[in-house]
Formats: C-alpha cells, sequence, structure tokens
C-alpha cells in the first residue's frame, strides 16, 4: 500500500495527492448512507465506523488539519471548513440513523459472541 501511496505522489505530485486523500474521505462519510438508511437493523452495520467518520472528518477538515498546514493556500478557505462543518454534521446524523435501529443479536451473530454495538 506505501507503494502505490508514492507512485500517486510521483505521477499526481504532492498537492493533488492531498486533494485524493480529502475526496476519499469525503467519499467514506457520504458512501454507506444508501445502505444505513435502508438496513433496517443494525445487523450488518458498525457504530464503530459511524464513530471514526465522525472524528475522520473532522480530523480533515479542522484548521490544523493536514491539508491545511501542507496547502494553505488551497484548503484554508471558508468553503472549505464549511464543506466540513456541513460533513461532521451528517456524519453525526449517520450515527443517529444507526443508532435507532434495533440492536445486533448474538443469534445473528456468526461467531457465536455478543455483539459489542
Amino acid at each position: 500500500m506505501y507503494s502505490v501511496v508514492l507512485l500517486g505522489i510521483e505521477l499526481m505530485g504532492h498537492g493533488c495527492m492531498i486533494q485524493w486523500f480529502c475526496l476519499t474521505n469525503v467519499l467514506i462519510v457520504l458512501g454507506p448512507t444508501h445502505h444505513y438508511l435502508r438496513a433496517g437493523s443494525r445487523q450488518g452495520l458498525s457504530l464503530g465506523l459511524c464513530i471514526v467518520n465522525i472524528v475522520g472528518t473532522i480530523w480533515t477538515f479542522a484548521p490544523f488539519s493536514f491539508a491545511v498546514v501542507m496547502l494553505p493556500e488551497i484548503f484554508d478557505t471558508p468553503t472549505y471548513y464549511t464543506i466540513g462543518g456541513f460533513l461532521t454534521l451528517y456524519s453525526v446524523w449517520c450515527l443517529y440513523v444507526v443508532w435507532q435501529y434495533p440492536s445486533k443479536t448474538r443469534a445473528a451473530d456468526k461467531s457465536g459472541y455478543d455483539p459489542i454495538w
């Protein structure tokens, strides 16, 4: 995986690679929403992923984030922070949606252990 990142940096340049990193964080937040809304239970869903998405969104769009520190001329803008605020609220909403579903059951868990969340 490290070689893929280095190859991306070599082919696209440092600035473009940082933009790709931010884009992937946005897709990780927005991507599972369709599944969250149609699931109906926590089976196959993860509260842990929702929490990681909230923390990751905050760290991606904070004024001290890696993107702002490395390329402030691109990322230190009101638009960037507005999108970050929206995505953080969106991540919290996704956590709320998953939290409202019935808990996982031991019978549905293939490992035979009690599910964590």
